[in-house]
């Protein structure tokens, strides 16, 4: 029960983690992206007309710096991209090569002091390429909005399916562990009524009712204890019934003897109470028979003294 609870569960979590971590990597490299669309679209132009326009030497514009920055930033995109989407960035990254060969005739013509009008048409080219690569970027943006909305719609299924998988394996569980307590109290019932059931024979006077042997673990030292006493209890009833033949044997033995006794003795007093005395087998009628043969205070008794501590007769 425990395994299909929990498998399931452990890879749905994992597939739920993976998918995260592919849409949280696709929106962090959209920001990316982002951030160099304006130095791509605007600063590197806006450099490049500053020098046309004279405002700063050429050899001091941060022309070749900003494109080499935008290079690093879109080969660590594409070396780092868990998504298939890096046509654009290819493109892109050729282009800049593209951007910054413009740049270097710029600087040729203006240290050869071309005229401002080709300066000024070298500056559009410039502008030209870094529009085009921007609009490279913005495309790379919308397929991975694309993709993103994708992850998310997957991700959210997931968690659907998920969810549904794990309810439909709880109501599974449910009825296994239902199924599997009614086949143990059935298992574990059946010992303990036959245990029962011996033990009111036990109960009844049965002294041979034995408990068979269970395959019930926690039942099996129960079941040992009960036949260890039954057959304790039947050894010490055999035991007493032999005692109490061995006790009345003497008595039975000496029984036609007392009887001449009490027939010829001239006391007619003790002979006539010790015949209304009743005979029996247990030791009070014996020591009431004795007790009238011999009251209190007798002395001189002809009878034999081994009659007088009978225990039964």
């Amino acid at each position: 029960v425990v395994i299909i609870l929990v498998v399931p569960a452990i890879v749905s979590i994992a597939v739920m983690l993976s998918n995260g971590i592919r849409y949280n990597a696709i929106i962090a490299h959209m920001g990316r992206v982002g951030d160099l669309k304006p130095k791509v679209a605007v600063e590197i132009p806006d450099e490049a007309w500053s020098v046309v326009a004279g405002y700063q030497e050429f050899s001091q514009a941060r022309l070749f710096e900003m494109i080499h920055e935008v290079n690093i930033e879109l080969d660590v995109l594409m070396s780092s991209m868990v998504s298939p989407n890096q046509l654009e960035l290819n493109v892109a990254r050729r282009t800049m090569d593209t951007l910054r060969d413009k740049a270097i005739e710029l600087g040729e013509q203006i240290k050869s002091d071309a005229p401002v009008v080709e300066n000024e048409a070298k500056l559009e080219e410039i502008r030209d390429v870094a529009a085009l690569v921007e609009d490279m970027l913005e495309n790379y943006i919308d397929v991975e909005i694309d993709a993103a909305i994708e992850e998310s719609s997957a991700l959210n299924r997931m968690m659907v399916i998920s969810l549904l998988l794990e309810f439909a394996l709880l109501a599974l569980a449910l009825a296994v562990s239902v199924y599997a307590q009614r086949g143990l109290s059935r298992a574990i019932r059946a010992p303990i009524s036959q245990l029962e059931h011996f033990a009111g024979l036990l109960a009844a006077g049965d002294l041979r009712a034995r408990a068979p042997q269970t395959s019930v673990e926690e039942l099996v030292n129960l079941t040992d204890s009960f036949n260890l006493m039954a057959d304790r209890l039947e050894a010490l009833m055999a035991q007493s019934r032999r005692e109490q033949e061995n006790l009345c044997a003497p008595c039975r033995r000496r029984s036609p003897r007392i009887s001449s006794i009490i027939r010829w003795t001239p006391l007619s007093g003790w002979r006539n109470r010790a015949v209304r005395t009743r005979w029996c087998t247990s030791p009070a009628p014996c020591r009431t028979f004795s007790a009238s043969l011999f009251p209190r205070g007798a002395t001189g008794s002809t009878f034999p003294r081994s009659f007088a501590t009978c225990a039964a007769i």
